[in-house]
């Protein structure tokens, strides 16, 4: 029996959105190939249902939908990154033919029973996936699920949650039960999340939900919303009772405290600063995908602890700079026709159509608090969510026999498939990627450098308005450089980059890229503009910042150098500890005290990690001078703390004062608090003992190391060096034996294999086989180490059994 078109678009809808949740979608990267893939059958099955079954009269609804997806496709033509743009045309197919099959699937009641009984089950089944993943990873952070971010996650429960209180309302006993603990579980994995967008547009969805049952004229619906009002009683228990093992609680209670200071004013910011790069194309936008690229260049200067990712929080303000006036304002008209559509579906019961007008509210404010729309998998959601709000919209006509496939819509159907074969031909270019990235692997993996720049650029030629094969060939390339030092490759990977640079002139990582590429080869006047160029696209970015100081270092412009530092803390640019480090180490070698001056003002805390980054920065170059400089004053500052004495003793060491550090090493081998400091004390006792060896005092240093096995017995290398120096006096025995008495503390075979060598160079063949043997059997990189010798050793012991009983006969 063929399957009809009803059944097959419900089908195709039903394992797209299973599918969306599997995996890991990433929070704002490319769709999935599957995304592609589903999505041009989606359309073309949704074209043949609309020529078919499609009524001719529409709601002004659907026109948005497909007039949000041309406003989308005008964008192009203004797009900064077209790559980008494409991918997230792909992903608003997807969105576009599910809203159109889902609808048409959902236009009778006994259809829209079956879609949302569905999408409720789904949603379900990741959940308690999510869930069980969580209690399983004993985790004290926020659910994540299968997404890379929870806040995106927390859509697909929130949007199942409403048409699953509907249905719970609707049905009787049984049926009430069920759905009910659908929804709790739902609701649960909502909180767990510890979205407080999503929190939000739940309680006000809710409300939403409540209010439109009390507005029906069924006393019945009527005394349902008066038992749901129970639930946030329920909901506020749960939170008390939670406390604070549930990081929603805490997320709220942080609200106006000075670490949710980032959080707050990021949002703000966008919502203050978002018309700026609107006005950089108000018609029809620069681009759908390429928000990030626009609006790096009009933020503002970030503070301490924000993050320096340019995602918009704000789904409004993203259309409008995405896809200008024309896309924005259809944006706003199609959630609120979407809202009033569910409103006025008078002919569909009152819980369904109240379920909808949640469902339509907590889009606004989750939309409006957080991001969605960039995120492929919530666009399915989303628009799974808009196709039921309009099957309950089909509901409200009257049943007429009209004929089969309508002239009238063929325009429909006609778009329609030939959106979905261009989604096909994204599908096929995207799985010929993903091929190439394999095979590109798999030459990492054997080394094959040559052939892994090959596939790249293969990769490249497939999607030459993608910068991101490109930059897959400059990577290749400086791989094949580092193995091979042929300069060829670095011809190729500059190429390489400059290609990328001009399939995506905006792309910040490109830049830097191509600076850095120059700077390596000291070719600074070369890599000068493409770092100003980067400043003129992203003031405010903390690399761009970083990039800018490092570049006047380097063309020897400290003083600037020294105001660009200080001007990036003051504004509250996150610089890591390392980067700070490695500009104040350069500081300081061209321009003494200064860039001590620097670590001086910061914090205790972190200017002890600086100035110990610096110090060993300084010692990697070979200036001894600036190292000591630093670990002297920080050793002035930090009288008690174990590691500057330690590398301070080093770098006098390496300056040429071995005295010195011998002495520093002795005074810290007695310090008392030295045995609070594992490693340290470890660093310590190595160093010390071997200067002492070379110094010839070797008595000294056995008798000492002795005494220290005795309250560190599982230090295994004090046990070897003294078993070596031992051995080394011809104290054959006893280096056994101090390599014995580790035994018992011997986890991976690695004092067996120690004894074992020891026992070989001592001609005790037969003993060094039994720890050879023992060391093979406890751990995999014993037995990879002592095989090639085993078969060996058995000949050797072999042979001496054999004459050994030659003469006792």
């Amino acid at each position: 029996m063929p399957i009809s078109l009803s059944t097959a678009g419900y089908l195709l809808s039903l394992a797209t959105l299973a599918l969306s949740l599997s995996g890991r979608p990433g929070i704002t990267g490319d769709p999935p190939t599957w995304q592609y893939l589903a999505a041009g059958p989606l359309c073309v099955i949704a074209g043949f249902q609309l020529w078919k079954n499609g009524t001719t009269k529409r709601p002004a609804f659907f026109y948005c939908l497909f007039l949000l997806f041309a406003s989308a496709a005008l964008s192009l033509l203004a797009s900064v990154a077209l790559q980008l743009s494409f991918q997230s045309m792909a992903s608003m197919a997807a969105f576009l033919g599910i809203a159109v099959s889902v609808s048409l699937s959902a236009s009778s009641q006994t259809g829209w029973w079956r879609m949302a009984v569905s999408l409720v089950a789904i949603a379900g089944a990741g959940s308690l996936t999510a869930l069980l993943t969580h209690s399983q990873q004993a985790s004290a952070g926020p659910l994540q699920a299968n997404f890379t971010n929870p806040d995106t996650f927390s859509l697909v429960p929130l949007l199942a949650f409403f048409p699953c209180l509907a249905l719970a309302a609707r049905s009787r006993a049984g049926g009430r039960v069920l759905f009910g603990s659908l929804a709790a579980l739902l609701m649960g994995t909502v909180l767990m999340t510890a979205s407080r967008a999503a929190a939000l547009a739940l309680g006000l969805g809710f409300f939403a939900f409540v209010a439109t049952l009390l507005s029906s004229t069924s006393a019945t619906q009527r005394q349902s919303a008066r038992r749901l009002l129970v639930l946030p009683a329920v909901t506020l228990l749960i939170l008390i009772f939670a406390g604070e093992s549930l990081r929603l609680t805490d997320k709220f209670l942080r609200i106006g405290t000075k670490i949710e200071a980032a959080n707050i004013k990021s949002r703000s910011d966008v919502a203050r600063y978002g018309y700026r790069s609107f006005l950089r194309s108000p018609v029809i936008g620069s681009g759908i995908g390429c928000f990030h690229l626009i609006y790096q260049q009009d933020r503002p200067p970030l503070v301490a602890g924000e993050d320096y990712m340019n995602v918009a929080h704000n789904d409004f303000v993203q259309w409008f700079v995405e896809t200008g006036v024309i896309g924005g304002c259809i944006w706003i008209l199609l959630l609120a026709s979407n809202l009033v559509t569910a409103w006025t579906s008078y002919r569909a019961p009152a819980a369904w159509a109240a379920g909808q007008v949640g469902s339509a509210l907590a889009i606004v404010v989750f939309c409006a608090l957080n991001f969605a729309t960039p995120v492929p998998v919530c666009l399915l959601w989303i628009g799974a969510t808009l196709g039921l709000t309009l099957g309950l919209k089909g509901q409200q006509e009257e049943s007429e026999p009209e004929p089969s496939w309508r002239p009238k819509n063929f325009a429909w159907f006609l778009g329609l498939v030939a959106l979905g074969a261009w989604s096909c031909h994204q599908s096929w270019q995207c799985w010929q990627v993903e091929r190439l990235n394999r095979a590109i692997t798999l030459s990492e993996k054997t080394l094959d450098w040559e052939k892994a720049v090959r596939l790249a650029q293969e990769l490249a030629s497939a999607q030459p308005a993608d910068s991101k094969g490109d930059l897959q060939v400059a990577r290749q390339a400086r791989r094949a450089y580092l193995f091979s030092g042929k300069a060829l490759w670095l011809r190729t990977e500059e190429q390489a980059l400059l290609r990328a640079l001009d399939a995506s002139p905006r792309d910040l990582r490109t830049l830097m890229l191509v600076a850095r590429h120059y700077e390596a080869r000291f070719r600074d006047n070369l890599a000068q503009p493409f770092i100003k160029r980067a400043a003129e696209l992203a003031p405010t970015n903390p690399h761009v910042r970083r990039a800018v100081v490092r570049h006047l270092i380097r063309t020897g412009q400290f003083a600037k150098a020294a105001e660009g530092l200080a001007a990036t803390e003051s504004v509250g640019v996150v610089v890591d500890d390392a980067t700070l480090a490695l500009l104040v180490s350069w500081l300081e070698i061209q321009q003494p005290s200064r860039g001590l001056d620097f670590v001086r003002k910061l914090e205790p805390t972190r200017s002890l990690q600086v100035g110990l980054a610096a110090a060993a920065q300084a010692s990697k170059e070979g200036q001894h001078g600036p190292c000591a400089r630093f670990l002297t004053d920080l050793a002035a500052r930090f009288p008690d703390n174990l590691k500057v004495s330690f590398d301070l003793a080093l770098a006098r060491g390496q300056a040429g004062n071995s005295r010195r550090e011998l002495k520093e090493l002795e005074r810290l081998r007695h310090a008392v608090q030295l045995g609070t400091e594992v490693e340290i004390e470890r660093q310590v006792w190595q160093r010390w003992a071997n200067l002492q060896q070379k110094a010839g005092k070797a008595d000294l240093v056995a008798a000492e190391l002795d005494e220290f096995l005795r309250t560190h017995p599982r230090e295994f290398w004090a046990r070897q060096m003294l078993a070596g120096m031992l051995s080394a006096s011809g104290n054959k025995g006893a280096a056994r034996a101090a390599l014995a008495e580790g035994l018992r503390y011997d986890e991976d075979g690695s004092v067996r294999l120690r004894l074992g060598e020891l026992c070989e160079s001592q001609g005790l063949s037969g003993l060094a086989l039994s720890y050879y043997e023992e060391a093979s059997s406890m751990s995999a990189t014993s037995k990879q180490t002592v095989t090639p010798r085993l078969e060996k050793l058995r000949t050797i012991v072999e042979e001496e059994l054999d004459s050994a009983q030659s003469l006792t006969e």
